[in-house]
């Protein structure tokens, strides 16, 4: 793995956090995703937030649930908001998602959701398909949201990096449409241009000769914002 370090700065209005560990193994596979601890305060999410709650929330008729039975002992009211705060939060686009998405581009693993921009790239971003392996550290990758009670991880294949480097509105759409799954993103063209163009440059390539596909986390943080974290390659 190697480290970018960046300064925390926005992007159409969108907050990013600094520094960003930046990995050639799949983020969803290695999960090398958490901030460093400086970076971190009460209202972010750090990825000890998430294990040490993952078990309490469950994925019920399409829906999260917090099991409060399942809560960790000693749980503060600070964090049980939180954990309610980001499990609201999830919810909403999931069920617009679940809605709109056809049935065969979704794909239920565990406690969260993949919804692909096809069925097969909803099976290769939840396991069902495994990639061929590959010596190179760059994969093509594929476009797919995965929703989680604490946000999402998005992928964008490097087919659709390097449309979005020239412009091709195949390729601002798709990516368009895995931002409006998440909520509260934006879908204009020129920003969502901005918003990938500015993640590819956290890893240091250029769109239009982007090497692989990459994939980050969303979470969407009551009085915070928008936090963008775990940049890395699929």
């Amino acid at each position: 793995m190697s480290i970018k370090k960046i300064i925390v700065g926005t992007v159409a209005g969108l907050s990013f956090l600094a520094p960003v560990a930046v990995s050639a193994t799949s983020v969803a596979q290695s999960q090398q995703v958490t901030p460093t601890t400086s970076q971190v305060n009460a209202q972010q999410v750090s990825q000890s937030f998430i294990n040490k709650y993952d078990k309490a929330v469950k994925l019920v008729k399409g829906q999260f649930v917090i099991d409060h039975k399942a809560l960790p002992k000693g749980t503060s009211h600070a964090d049980l908001k939180k954990l309610q705060d980001l499990v609201a939060q999830s919810n909403v686009p999931l069920k617009t998602s679940l809605q709109q998405a056809p049935k065969a581009n979704v794909a239920i693993t565990g406690n969260s959701v993949v919804i692909g921009a096809t069925g097969h790239d909803a099976k290769v971003a939840s396991g069902q398909i495994l990639q061929p392996d590959s010596r190179s550290w760059f994969h093509e990758g594929s476009n797919y949201c995965h929703v989680y009670w604490w946000g999402a991880r998005i992928g964008i294949s490097k087919s659709t990096l390097r449309g979005v480097g020239s412009h091709a509105a195949w390729a601002i759409g798709a990516v368009a449409g895995l931002l409006k799954l998440v909520g509260k993103l934006p879908a204009a063209p020129a920003k969502v241009a901005e918003v990938v163009g500015y993640l590819a440059g956290v890893v240091g390539y250029g769109l239009q000769n982007f090497p692989g596909g990459i994939v980050f986390n969303l979470s969407v943080v009551p009085g915070f914002g928008l936090q963008v974290w775990g940049v890395g390659f699929q």
